[in-house]
C-alpha cells in the first residue's frame, strides 16, 4: 500500500495529507472505505 509506505517514510507529511482531504472532503474517506478492500 502507498499510503502505508508514505505514513511509514514521512508520518508527518502523510497525516498532513490525510487531514487536508478530510478537512476538503470528508465524503471522499467513506467512499475510499467503500471500494477499497481493507481486511483490518
Amino acid at each position: 500500500m502507498p499510503l502505508f509506505a508514505a505514513a511509514a517514510a514521512q508520518p508527518a507529511m502523510a497525516w498532513a495529507i490525510l487531514w487536508v482531504v478530510y478537512r476538503c472532503q470528508p465524503s471522499l474517506l467513506i467512499i475510499l472505505r467503500m471500494i477499497t478492500p481493507f481486511d483490518g
